[in-house]
């Protein structure tokens, strides 16, 4: 797949994930791309638009698409959860060899 010609907008909602971080009010989201699984994305509450996202087919041949908030501490705790959310799509969707180490705590 092309995964430079996602964008956002072309994003649906799939299957909905548990909450990443605590006391979030975004949803998480695998994501299609018309009929395809690509990967994960951040929606706000009741919304059908996608803030964030990671699609890819491996830890090493992925995208982020979009941005969220500020760069405080909540945004890097987003931007972590919803690359552990990418490993769970690499793992339900594309199989345990398209992942390698992630370390999932660094402290």
């Amino acid at each position: 797949m092309n995964f430079d010609i996602i964008t956002l907008e072309n994003l649906d909602k799939a299957e909905s994930l548990p909450k990443i971080v605590s006391d979030q009010f975004e949803e998480t989201y695998f994501v299609k791309f018309g009929e395809e699984h690509v990967g994960v994305g951040l929606y706000l509450q009741d919304s059908e638009n996608c803030v964030l996202a990671i699609v890819g087919n491996s830890e090493d041949e992925y995208k982020t698409l979009g941005s969220y908030g500020t760069s405080d501490e909540h945004s890097k705790l987003m931007i972590h959860g919803l690359k552990i959310a990418f490993e769970a799509y690499l793992r339900s969707f594309k199989g345990d060899s398209a992942i390698g180490k992630m370390e999932i705590d660094k402290d």
